[in-house]
């Protein structure tokens, strides 16, 4: 049962996963040097002044949107909540390989390009300029940070809403925490970001729980 529900989640994304996966793996290539397709590395200082790096979340954020959206209004434009809320298991279980599924994706498309840059930039020989792991943290957090943006997509689409009224509220929310977190660089709340962010994905999840839970899906 429970391997049906994952392959069944597995199915929906890994279209837009694949797609996402190879746009960043080309993104990761341009940033270690590789010459094809339109885009060239600037040559700065990995992660502090070359801007390939901000095209990772160019790609990791809208995929995160578009999961979250597909994995919810999907079941809900193909009639297949009835179905699938019949299944001899727990809404929860159900939602929650969802969110699992989901999740992992979007943790993959936005960490996958920052590790392979990051391992990269440490090897020595590879650039002229000095590295340091602490250069790359602003990247690791915003790739941590990015499954809010899924979850915040997630709970717009769960929500009994209308698309003109506070249907994308979480989403929206979700976006402008991610914009706050990077403003937030030069203070003195930016080391604790990667737990808040945490702590933010770890409420998101039973909220979105009990909406599954309660909500009327006739």
């Amino acid at each position: 049962m429970l391997r049906a529900m994952l392959w069944k989640e597995v199915r929906d994304l890994r279209g837009w996963f694949a797609l996402a996966v190879v746009a960043q793996l080309y993104l990761a290539g341009v940033a270690t040097g590789l010459e094809f397709g339109p885009l060239r590395a600037g040559g700065g200082v990995p992660f502090v002044d070359d801007f390939i790096t901000y095209y990772f979340f160019f790609v990791a954020i809208p995929f995160a949107a578009v999961a979250g959206l597909w994995q919810t209004l999907l079941e809900s434009l193909r009639g297949t909540y009835a179905f699938l809320l019949h299944r001899p298991a727990p809404r929860s279980q159900l939602f929650g390989v969802k969110i699992l599924v989901g999740g992992l994706a979007t943790l993959i498309v936005a960490a996958l390009p920052v590790l392979i840059y990051t391992c990269w930039a440490a090897a020595p020989g590879n650039h002229a300029s000095p590295f340091f792991w602490q250069m790359s943290l602003w990247a690791w957090q915003l790739a941590i940070a990015t499954p809010i943006v899924y979850l915040g997509a997630f709970l717009s689409g769960l929500r009994p809403a209308r698309w003109f009224g506070s249907l994308l509220f979480p989403l929206a929310g979700s976006l402008f925490f991610l914009v706050l977190t990077q403003g937030l660089q030069a203070t003195w709340i930016w080391p604790m970001g990667i737990p808040i962010c945490l702590g933010v994905e770890a409420l998101l999840v039973p909220v979105i729980l009990y909406v599954a839970a309660t909500r009327d899906y006739s």
